[in-house]
């Protein structure tokens, strides 16, 4: 789009969760949540801002189940 745009910003997030065991199947089931906080620069081509600064806050919630074959 622009040869020479660019933009910065990092990321920072936690996430947490418990790990239940299934005996019956051999399997465990893992669940867990977490929360992230985004922080975009300035997208600049050049010296013009095209799209301004901004922060996200992203909420996650997940599961996993494992399954255990040997």
């Amino acid at each position: 789009m622009y040869a020479d745009s660019k933009a910065d910003g990092y990321s920072a997030g936690v996430i947490a969760g418990h790990k239940l065991p299934l005996p019956v199947l051999n399997a465990s089931v893992s669940s867990g949540s977490g929360v992230s906080f985004i922080h975009f620069g300035d997208f600049k081509a050049g010296s013009e801002i095209i799209y301004p600064s901004g922060n996200s806050v992203q909420l996650k919630v997940g599961g996993e189940i494992d399954i255990l074959f040997f």
